[in-house]
């Protein structure tokens, strides 16, 4: 009898451990099938919207949001944050502030929710908080105090973070000269393009910046009447994302 007790438990363990392994794999394969290429497509779904409308943006944020919640895993809350960037984006080009505003705060919501945060988590918040300028310029200056201050934990965390140096370079190209703005726009770009996309070996870590860094810097280039360092790093830029809306734009003026 203890004999058979005794397997009864050895079974009811094996089985325990089973039932664990198999809900992990499926969590994993879940995870795989969600965040595959998600970057690309969160921007792709955006660049759609044009041709549609926000539906499908809206609901990838919502999926995403969702698997947050269901299993606190960070890398849903920064891609769901990510997805809520370009829905605040969307809505700001058609004119929608309220809407805009919406999308930036549940955005802002769900990225201070994640614990410990991450040098690109602080990124995407300084980015959000510099958004929310846009909406409430009678707070530009709490703002972007804090956007800053977002900005240095990032630097804190990891030196060689491109969307860092890419945050720092933006914000200052579009703060006003009166404000001290125009300083380190070149400084900061160019240590953009010198880093790599990620130094992190995770398959979901963010990768994006680079093409913006160039774009920004042929256009502080222009604006500071440089016009053959535009040329070069427009050329540079487009080598490596001749698709590049932005970059193809530039190329027009800088010709």
């Amino acid at each position: 009898m203890k004999k058979s007790k005794k397997t009864m438990n050895q079974f009811s363990i094996t089985l325990l451990l089973f039932l664990l392994v198999c809900t992990t794999v499926a969590t994993a394969q879940d995870k795989t099938t969600l965040l595959s290429g998600i970057q690309a497509r969160i921007y792709d779904t955006f660049e759609a919207s044009f041709k549609e409308d926000e539906s499908k943006l809206k609901a990838l944020a919502q999926k995403l949001t969702t698997a947050w919640q269901a299993e606190q895993d960070r890398d849903y809350a920064y891609w769901a944050t990510y997805t809520y960037y370009y829905l605040c984006l969307y809505h700001g080009k058609r004119q929608n502030k309220e809407k805009a505003e919406a999308a930036n705060q549940q955005g802002v919501k769900l990225i201070k929710a994640i614990p410990q945060k991450t040098s690109e988590d602080y990124v995407m918040l300084a980015k959000l908080t510099g958004l929310e300028m846009m909406y409430d310029q009678g707070q530009a200056i709490a703002l972007s105090a804090r956007a800053e201050k977002y900005t240095q934990k990032a630097l804190k965390l990891n030196e060689q973070n491109l969307r860092t140096y890419l945050y720092m370079g933006q914000s200052d190209f579009y703060r006003p000269v009166e404000y001290g703005g125009g300083k380190v726009v070149e400084k900061n770009l160019l240590k953009a393009i010198s880093l790599k996309d990620t130094y992190s070996d995770s398959p979901y870590a963010p990768t994006w910046g680079r093409n913006e860094a160039y774009a920004t810097l042929v256009q502080y280039y222009l604006r500071e009447d440089q016009p053959e360092k535009a040329r070069v790093y427009c050329a540079k830029g487009l080598k490596l994302f001749p698709n590049d809306y932005m970059l193809n734009e530039l190329q027009k003026k800088v010709k």
